[in-house]
């Protein structure tokens, strides 16, 4: 998906930060999901994440996944704080993307988060306590 951005003109480019909270859980579920990984964005229609190591692109789904917007370019060290903030390149693909963008990110936090607790969730078997006299 990352190669198709570079067949297609963006209407608009900004210097912009995301957080390094948020820049690490995508690094965790890349990890631990598998990559590249495709979120849909509940409430946003037709709008989905797609998630590959450097490149996050919301596209839309009913359009054959065309880019809305990208975040790329994402300029950090080895490790990242969690207060730190991660300056990165963002792409507009449609004229009315901005009105979308922050939703998109919460949307794509609330999923990461809800996949990475149940994929926890799979490995630990809690223990019965026993009973008095058995």
């Amino acid at each position: 998906m990352a190669t198709r951005l570079q067949d297609l003109p963006a209407l608009r480019t900004i210097e912009t930060k995301v957080s390094g909270e948020r820049y690490n859980r995508v690094r965790l579920a890349l990890a631990r999901l598998g990559e590249p990984l495709l979120l849909d964005l509940p409430g946003l229609r037709s709008l989905a994440m797609h998630l590959e190591a450097g490149t996050w692109i919301c596209v839309d789904r009913s359009l054959d996944d065309m880019p809305v917007l990208a975040w790329t370019d994402f300029r950090h060290g080895a490790s990242v704080d969690p207060a730190a903030i991660i300056p990165c390149r963002l792409n507009f693909f449609h004229a009315h993307a901005g009105m979308v963008m922050s939703s998109a990110l919460d949307k794509m936090d609330f999923e990461l988060s809800r996949r990475l607790r149940s994929e926890e969730r799979g490995g630990v078997v809690p223990f019965r306590r026993r009973e008095e006299g058995a």
